[in-house]
């Protein structure tokens, strides 16, 4: 799959994905605007309530005791008790009627009953109308009913209530409790303390309003929980929405993340076949020329030509033979199928016979390998052979990285545990993102698509996988143009499990 399909692909998942969460915004947006306007609704409804059932009660209160007690008691005896607001209210309708006649009696005498009874009603509103707004109310009594109100429609706590009085520009009531003392006006937009956010809330209705020119005072009511009461029914399908699409997200990495290793697992491989075949090719060249040149009549009757001959198929064969041990070492590695023999080994003396077995090929060159063996105690428990191929390959990549005339630094020094083992060159370098990968299974440093030099991008793997398989632990620091530095750090005692 092409990069152009790939970022296709990632292009309009990331549009569905963009959509989907926009489609979820705009739901749960929809569903707390809802929950608002329900809300607003329901506190109104309870204000509104609670107003008419004052108005109510203060225009029965007027109408039963615009009559006299003395008529009132012995019309309706204890039941006249002005605090039972039902009862009081089916039997106002027999008041005004004269005793022994009906109450919708319709003479003279009753009529003119029904009148006085009436005017002394209106003298006693008028009265009411003109008296303070405190005077008018009853904490209780407004308590019992916006508590009703408020619960009859869900909202049962969580919030504090007041009389504003436009008379004293003040509150005169907070929460069923007078407010005395001596208090100056004050204006309802204003920030104070315990009252501003009274004060300030929006859910406000006229008292009186129905039965006054001029409404009195104002019934306001604050919810400081009000966010999580409107939050509250949302929170849960917020919770699993986002949990969903992070799952979706998740799964839409994940897959972009499997699509673009398997691209890059896909192009390694095609690297690795062609560098495979470029190995092969040449030797499998060699011993068929050599070959060819055997069987010609002069070289057959050569004895040193024979030999010379022979030589070079045994050599090249040789070569063929160890590309497929590195392959197959690979896959022993990769399945855990690799031996390991530990043995007391002195890296000091193990890194010489390396830095002189390499020095053949760097003189070839006219680089130079230098070594500074100051490790004091350079003793370590590991496999020999193993140990020896980490430190050729390492030398190796030293050499083959080397733009031109290799120069080699290594070194070795004490750990507080172990030996550290230093290999150092002035060659090509590489980025950060390849020192990522340095060690993944047939990576190689290249610039663009072709490879600077020959390889499976086997061996740094090989070195991690025996490091790791020792308990040690195996860095790079490099930069590009400025050369690479491998360090490895064996402990002293072996710390790996020994394989079987």
């Amino acid at each position: 799959m092409s990069k152009a399909k790939i970022w296709t692909i990632v292009a309009v998942m990331s549009v569905a994905l963009v959509g989907i969460a926009a489609m979820e915004f705009t739901w749960i947006k929809s569903m707390i605007e809802l929950n608002i306007e329900h809300f607003d609704e329901s506190v109104f409804s309870a204000l509104n309530a609670t107003s008419d059932r004052l108005e109510k009660l203060e225009s029965l209160d007027a109408y039963v005791n615009g009559y006299s007690i003395d008529y009132f008691e012995r019309s309706f005896g204890d039941s006249g008790n002005k605090s039972n607001l039902a009862l009081a209210t089916q039997r106002t309708e027999n008041i005004g009627a004269v005793p022994g006649h009906k109450h919708n009696c319709t003479c003279r005498q009753c009529y003119n009953s029904r009148m006085d009874n009436w005017q002394q009603y209106m003298k006693y509103s008028e009265r009411a109308l003109d008296a303070p707004l405190e005077s008018r109310l009853d904490p209780a009594v407004l308590d019992t009913i916006l508590r009703q109100e408020l619960a009859d429609r869900g909202l049962k706590s969580g919030y504090s209530y007041g009389i504003f009085s436009k008379q004293r520009r003040n509150f005169i009531i907070i929460d069923g409790n007078y407010i005395v003392g001596d208090q100056g006006p004050i204006d309802l937009v204003d920030e104070l303390d315990e009252e501003s956010s009274l004060g300030n809330s929006e859910y406000a209705v006229y008292l009186y309003d129905d039965i006054a020119l001029q409404p009195p005072g104002l019934l306001m009511i604050h919810f400081p929980g009000q966010s999580r009461i409107v939050m509250g029914p949302v929170w849960l399908t917020i919770l699993l929405s986002g949990l969903l699409l992070c799952v979706v997200l998740g799964c839409f990495a994940y897959s972009i993340f499997i699509i673009f290793r398997q691209k890059k697992l896909s192009t390694m491989k095609n690297d690795f076949i062609s560098n495979m075949t470029h190995e092969f090719k040449t030797p499998i060249a060699t011993i068929s020329l050599a070959a060819d040149s055997i069987t010609n009549p002069k070289v057959s009757g050569s004895q040193e030509k024979l030999e010379r001959f022979a030589g070079i198929i045994r050599q090249e064969n040789n070569r063929m033979h160890r590309q497929v041990e590195k392959v197959l070492q690979a896959a022993q590695i990769d399945r855990k199928e690799f031996k390991l023999k530990p043995i007391s080994v002195d890296l000091n003396e193990l890194l010489a016979e390396a830095v002189t077995h390499m020095g053949l090929q760097v003189e070839k060159l006219d680089g130079k390998i230098e070594t500074s063996l100051v490790a004091t105690n350079s003793v370590v428990v590991a496999d020999r052979t193993h140990l020896s191929n980490i430190l050729h390959n390492l030398m190796d990549n030293a050499i083959k990285y080397s733009e031109n005339a290799p120069f080699i630094k290594v070194r070795t020094e004490d750990t507080k545990t172990g030996v550290k083992v230093s290999i150092s060159d002035h060659g090509i370098g590489m980025t950060k993102e390849d020192q990522n990968q340095i060690f993944e299974k047939f990576f190689r440093v290249h610039t663009g698509n072709r490879h600077d030099v020959k390889g499976f991008g086997l061996g740094l793997s090989y070195v991690k996988a025996i490091v790791d398989a020792h308990g040690g632990k195996v860095t790079v620091d490099s930069k590009l143009g400025e050369g690479s530095t491998f360090s490895v750090e064996f402990p002293r005692k072996f710390s790996g499990e020994e394989q079987q």
